[in-house]
């Protein structure tokens, strides 16, 4: 049986219409992102906002325990830093030596672009070590999160969070972790390592 090469062209009109459509498309997930953002961080300011007031003369009997207000305290505080557990942070699993290494920069390069986080030109072996050494503690963790604990900067953050899940989601399909829908801000999901 013989086969034949298809070639398709299309129109500099045609081409022009979905060059605008795609850049109208990243305009509409920057924006969502945004309100996502505006949302949250006015949910957190009403929240931090709202104050308990008691009446001084309130005869009725009601009293305001000091361990409420430590609860409220540490509602908030868990908000500004969220964990994938409710427990205290255990303990930090440093990066491999290979993984914080500085890389030279190269000419051909673009200069302002960031290089020097966990999972950046590191092989995957040295990555998904690094990751299961997080995961070992048992625990749920969020790409969000780790990128917070890890990164050094916003920047950085929004790379490590983008290949931690990615890592992840292999990881997912290879049966060695499980994962779960997150309540942490900027992650759909949490993982850990499957019990055995």
């Amino acid at each position: 049986m013989f086969s034949r090469k298809v070639v398709v062209s299309l129109s500099e009109e045609t081409l022009k219409v979905m060059s605008d459509f795609k850049a109208d498309l990243d305009v509409l997930v920057g924006l969502v992102g945004d309100i996502q953002t505006a949302h949250a961080d006015l949910i957190e300011a009403i929240k931090e906002e709202a104050v308990i007031t008691v009446d001084a003369t309130n005869e009725e009997g009601i009293t305001v325990f000091d361990e409420a207000q430590a609860a409220v305290e540490a509602e908030k505080d868990e908000r500004k830093h969220p964990r994938s557990s409710k427990q205290p942070k255990k303990r930090r699993v440093e990066p491999p030596s290979a993984m914080v290494t500085p890389t030279p920069r190269l000419d051909t390069v673009d200069p302002n672009r960031q290089r020097s986080s966990p999972l950046t030109r590191t092989p995957r072996s040295v990555q998904v070590a690094w990751l299961l050494e997080i995961l070992a503690d048992g625990e749920w963790h969020a790409p969000a999160t780790i990128a917070h604990d890890y990164a050094e900067d916003e920047k950085t953050a929004r790379y490590l969070k983008s290949a931690v899940t990615n890592r992840f989601g292999e990881l997912v399909k290879e049966g060695l972790i499980e994962k779960r829908d997150s309540q942490i801000r900027g992650s759909m999901f949490e993982y850990r390592l499957i019990r055995k």
